[in-house]
């Protein structure tokens, strides 16, 4: 065979079916894709047999590279763009989608929405939720109601902080608790914000104070709260599990004393000991002074040493002025008399003992001779 026609038989080979074409029966078969590599999937797949049955192939293609070729057919299929009932079932291949593509979505039904956002098909890249939320809300009468955020669960940290201040506090109250884990602080705050607000009517402890009812509601969002939120908390008995003290702000913790996480913490106060390699407890114990840590009787070790300032006399009592002499006389042995120089009773004791010594010293040089 010639080199040409051996390139010929690999161009041939590439464009054109030789697996088999891929029908409705292929498409329900328990071995389809798994015979097709990305060329022969391109070619064996009619953009009719595409279109229908989307929702079977597209609930057998996992491969991001056949994916690809899915969406690429569909965009030929539909160059208006797809509409609300095909995005519903685009499954874990909407995550092949680029920027491009989502331009020419139609993303106007909650349920679409709810579809494109679950969680099961796969994580989404943060600029892609923000131009599926945004096509979304371009919708006249749509916003971000509780069944929107159900629908976005941890994807909500994908929004801009601009999209979040128009969330209404109804809707919080409405919606399921709302994973911010991987919000940035800005956003938490936002967020808490408005859940303080939604929930703050059923707190019945006062301005000072928060209920457990209370408490609950917003536990999922105390990443957000100030410091003086949290200070009510110390103040509210309402044993805060360790998980969600550490989401709180570093500098939320770090403002509390030991005997303020005891108070915070109630009964959970001895899990301080398991997590205390978390980086939140480690920055808050080097803080604290290693006897208050040691109040708690859980070895929590790391604190600071006290330090102690040794006290500096002062001029006038350090330097004591010399008082006036007297003279008093020793009789020593052999009937000698030895005088010696005392001091009046208000003379330092700082010179005492040198008199003293020199005293005795006299003493010793008569007895001596």
């Amino acid at each position: 065979m010639t080199k040409e026609s051996s390139k010929s038989s690999k161009v041939k080979r590439a464009t054109e079916c030789t697996v088999g074409q891929i029908t409705r029966i292929v498409v329900y078969s328990e071995l389809f894709p798994f015979d097709y590599d990305a060329a022969q999937f391109d070619v064996c797949l009619s953009v009719e047999t595409l279109k229908e049955n989307l929702e079977a192939v597209t609930d057998k293609v996992y491969d991001p590279e056949l994916q690809r070729i899915i969406l690429n057919k569909l965009n030929q299929a539909y160059p208006d763009g797809l509409s609300d009932e095909r995005l519903q079932v685009l499954g874990s291949s909407s995550r092949s989608a680029t920027p491009s593509d989502v331009t020419r979505w139609n993303v106007t039904k909650i349920d679409t929405l709810s579809s494109l956002m679950a969680s099961g098909n796969g994580e989404w890249d943060p600029e892609m939720v923000r131009l599926i939320v945004s096509k979304y809300l371009s919708v006249s009468g749509n916003r971000l109601g509780s069944s929107e955020l159900n629908s976005l669960g941890s994807n909500i940290c994908a929004l801009n902080t601009s999209v979040l201040n128009n969330i209404t506090a109804s809707s919080i109250e409405k919606a399921t608790a709302l994973p911010l884990t991987n919000c940035t602080s800005e956003q938490k705050r936002i967020v808490f914000g408005i859940a303080q607000s939604a929930f703050s009517k059923t707190n019945i402890r006062g301005p000072d104070a928060v209920s457990p009812p209370t408490y609950q509601l917003l536990q999922s969002y105390l990443g957000g709260a100030d410091n003086t939120f949290v200070r009510k908390l110390v103040n509210s008995n309402i044993n805060m599990d360790l998980i969600t003290f550490v989401s709180l702000e570093q500098s939320a913790i770090n403002v509390l004393n030991v005997m303020d996480v005891k108070s915070l913490l109630g009964v959970n106060v001895g899990d301080l000991k398991t997590y205390e390699s978390a980086s939140q407890i480690q920055e808050w114990i080097k803080l604290q002074l290693q006897t208050d840590l040691d109040t708690l009787n859980i070895d929590l070790t790391g604190g600071r040493i006290a330090t102690v300032t040794p006290s500096v006399p002062s001029a006038s009592n350090s330097t004591t002025k010399a008082p006036s002499g007297q003279i008093s006389t020793v009789t020593a042995a052999g009937g000698n008399t030895i005088a010696a120089s005392t001091t009046k009773g208000a003379v330092s004791r700082v010179y005492a003992p040198v008199c003293l010594q020199l005293l005795l010293l006299a003493v010793l040089v008569q007895l001596l001779h």
